[in-house]
């Protein structure tokens, strides 16, 4: 085969200034009456103030129309080589290099189904693919090489099905896929004379990819291999390219929680994890910028589960690191938890509910001295729909040792009755909730959206408010921990 060479611009991936990508957005398949063209993500070390705009900033220079093709020139303001990523769907990584500038042209991918996958084996989390062009396109494309042969690199987690293999098969098929990764980088990166710094930048990503999925079986008190043992003890974070790259602050925080927290301290109350993983964050990073937003990261991803710690670790962090960007979105989370905290549990479990025989009852008459799944949905809601089957199938699994109830946020009765009845719902287990997202019960679990399962146990304490879809492992490791703590199973 024929070797391409790309004769690449100079990359510095240290700068002191903001510089500028420029990407023109090509659509021959659609006319635009205005510009088109995607924001893109930043990894988390980009921004300053990456909760109040993930993105990075961007200017529209220019639209036009010629022969039926939309153009849209787009500067985005960048300060370093990292990864990003396009808010098209679940998003699709690309290289960002600054002072360059690349022609993407876009082409629909048409009915999203299981049915359109990439070479034919993996899942595509957007809704476009992208064909680059410009002197450095096959620098752009190196990502989506490696999408086409080992799946996406931000999204293709391994699940780990303890029925089917073992913790070591698991290890040997991610470690497996890790490996053929780094391969592919180094041969597509000698085959078009990439910078090596490039290929660094897309090994961190892998990296951190490796890294979750590692870390996805964990559940504290497993008993590990010895070369899986060593693995997770020898990860290193400390690496050239930290956090320039999406992956990185996700497999850190997940690393310091699973593993550090909850599997080498043998943390289990949810709290206390909460308050270990914040300190050992701090510790980390101590008086740093990637300290403060790790840590207000860390925070924010648990602000809905009603932590009676959470305000006072708002107030350290405060202390801690005064002239944080994140201060300001801090204190508006903690006034909100605050006036989330004025509605108890009580409130929420006596929130009105109406039977399908049109009597009146509340959560707390629900509960039977048994756990109890509280299945939050709809009949407009199409991904609450297509669990309920699964959750059913799941449900006999577990004969009589846990209850399930139905809990509708329909605006119309006749809608949930109709629904309820085609779907085979039991009556004695379904219930519409009056004022759905503006009851009590909503602002306590804080329910924006549906499909929403709650775990709770058999004295009425809340076990898990977000428990996992049944299709997920973690689903039946919930189930199977509560259970075997009830001494159900």
């Amino acid at each position: 085969m024929k070797k391409f060479f790309v004769t690449l611009i100079l990359i510095i991936l240290k700068i002191n200034a903001f510089s500028q990508v420029t990407i023109h957005f090509i659509d021959s398949e659609k006319v635009h009456p205005d510009s088109f063209y995607f924001k893109i993500y930043a990894p988390i070390n980009t921004q300053g103030t990456l909760f109040a705009n993930p993105y990075y900033l961007d200017t529209i220079k220019a639209y036009d129309i010629t022969n039926n093709r939309s153009k849209t020139t787009v500067e985005y303001q960048i300060k370093d080589t990292s990864i990003g990523f396009f808010a098209d769907l679940f998003g699709k990584e690309t290289i960002l290099i600054p002072n360059d500038q690349v022609n993407i042209q876009i082409h629909r991918r048409g009915v999203r189904d299981d049915s359109i996958k990439i070479n034919n084996k993996f899942y595509a989390y957007w809704a476009y693919d992208y064909i680059y062009q410009g002197k450095n396109k096959y620098l752009y494309t190196i990502l989506d090489t490696l999408t086409y042969y080992t799946g996406y690199v931000y999204k293709y987690f391994i699940k780990f099905e303890p029925d089917k293999y073992s913790l070591n098969d698991y290890y040997d098929s991610v470690s497996k896929i890790y490996s053929s990764r780094l391969k592919i980088i180094h041969q597509y990166t000698s085959k078009y004379n990439i910078p090596k710094s490039i290929a660094e930048l897309v090994n961190a990503e892998c990296y951190a990819a490796y890294i979750i999925n590692l870390l996805i079986p964990l559940q504290g008190n497993d008993i590990l291999p010895e070369k899986y043992a060593r693995t997770l003890k020898n990860i290193d974070f400390n690496y050239r390219y930290l956090f320039k790259t999406p992956l990185y602050a996700d497999a850190y925080l997940d690393y310091v929680e699973k593993y550090l927290v909850k599997y080498l301290q043998q943390t289990t109350n949810p709290e206390n994890t909460f308050q270990a993983t914040y300190l050992a964050i701090k510790n980390a990073f101590p008086n740093s910028n990637t300290g403060a937003i790790l840590l207000s990261r860390y925070i924010m991803n648990n602000e809905k589960k009603h932590f009676a710690c959470f305000d006072s670790l708002c107030n350290n962090f405060k202390f801690n690191y005064p002239t944080a960007s994140q201060i300001h979105i801090l204190d508006s989370l903690v006034e909100r938890h605050r006036e989330k905290n004025k509605i108890t549990k009580n409130d929420a479990f006596s929130a009105l509910l109406l039977s399908a025989t049109m009597q009146f009852f509340n959560i707390q008459k629900c509960l039977n001295k048994k756990p109890i799944i509280i299945n939050c949905w709809a009949s407009w809601c199409s991904p609450c729909i297509k669990e309920i089957p699964i959750l059913e199938a799941k449900m006999k699994e577990y004969n009589d040792n846990i209850d399930i109830i139905y809990i509708s946020f329909d605006n119309n009765k006749s809608d949930w009755l109709k629904k309820q009845n085609e779907l085979g719902i039991n009556q004695q287990q379904s219930y519409l909730l009056i004022n759905n997202f503006k009851s009590a019960m909503a602002n306590y679990f804080d329910i924006t959206a549906i499909p929403r399962l709650i775990l709770v146990d058999a004295d009425g304490n809340i076990v898990n408010e977000h428990l996992p879809s049944p299709n997920n492992d973690a689903f039946k490791n919930n189930i199977d921990a509560l259970l075997k703590k009830s001494k159900l199973y």
